[in-house]
């Protein structure tokens, strides 16, 4: 695919997609990919404790929360009287969330206010699991207050660092490799044939996000038909067949925010190419002729 013209999306609606859905503007930070102790320190503990940014920078109070583990963040469902909730509205994003007590593994974060009814329906289903001797009596509650309009909002919190000693994640990509991505227009993908060596190098539009590398593509292709058949080993090559690049492990994902970044990111990004290509990546996505595949780095 090469470019075309630039279709006609506003400006904002552009920032606002980009931002991730997210409400609220925050500064840009690099992200931190949760470590496999963390992780597993998140998914057998029952809260999280929450530390906020206050107006002379420090943080608050350590405040137990209930919470979800989901895409590479924690999540939590806060009232919007909450000082957390205040804070991000305010601008004030800065955040240190303590995993399981007040003295447990903790990571640094950045807050933001998130309206997804999707990534609300997954928050209901976990917390029905998580905390099911409490659920029937709250279920209402969030429900409620998560509506268009509720007194509840849905806060993200990305990792932007590892405070507690753990190390970063192996695959994580280094500086250097994010700036290639964000400058870079095109990706090579090599994905795992039968044999476990690598096919030859594809080129394709891609996007740089959550740490990961993400792309749109036929169900038809090598990529995802191996994907598909458990073979999921690729390497990245970055802006150009002998460019740098970085080994991955590909996922299929269905995420219909991730969706809507693809297409803002791509209309940018790829402007005189986009009017072309636009509707059929939107109907193909929508009819699952074409599947988000994400790249996430597994070491450099």
């Amino acid at each position: 695919m090469h470019s075309h013209k630039r279709p006609n999306l506003s400006a904002f609606a552009l920032l606002y997609l980009l931002s991730g859905l997210f409400f609220f503007a925050t500064p840009q930070q690099s992200t931190a990919a949760l470590s496999p102790e963390l992780q597993q320190a998140l998914d057998s503990s029952k809260y999280v404790y929450i530390q906020s940014e206050r107006k002379s920078g420090e943080l608050g109070a350590k405040a137990e929360i209930w919470f979800m583990r989901h895409d590479g963040a924690v999540w939590v469902a806060s009232q919007n009287t909450t000082h957390r909730a205040k804070r991000i509205q305010a601008g004030r994003t800065k955040a240190k969330v303590w995993i399981g007590a007040k003295d447990g593994p903790a990571i640094d974060a950045q807050g933001s206010v998130v309206k997804d009814t999707e990534i609300n329906d997954v928050l209901f289903a976990k917390f029905a699991k998580q905390y099911p001797d409490r659920w029937s009596k709250h279920e209402a509650n969030f429900r409620k207050g998560l509506a268009d309009g509720g007194s509840y909002v849905l806060i993200k919190y990305t990792p932007i660092a590892s405070t507690a000693g753990a190390p970063a994640a192996a695959g994580a990509l280094s500086a250097e490799q994010q700036q290639a991505l964000d400058s870079s227009k095109y990706v090579y993908i090599q994905s795992e044939r039968k044999s476990g060596a690598f096919g030859s190098k594809a080129e394709i539009w891609f996007f740089h996000h959550d740490g990961a590398v993400w792309v749109g593509t036929p169900v038809s292709t090598h990529r995802v038909k191996r994907i598909q058949a458990g073979r999921t080993k690729a390497k990245v090559w970055i802006g150009s067949q002998d460019g740098s690049s970085f080994d991955a492990t590909g996922s299929i994902v269905t995420d219909e925010a991730v969706n809507e970044i693809l297409f803002a990111t791509f209309a940018k990004k790829y402007a005189d190419g986009w009017p072309s290509y636009g509707d059929r990546f939107r109907k193909s996505l929508a009819d699952g002729s074409r599947v988000l595949v994400r790249y996430d780095p597994v070491g450099m």
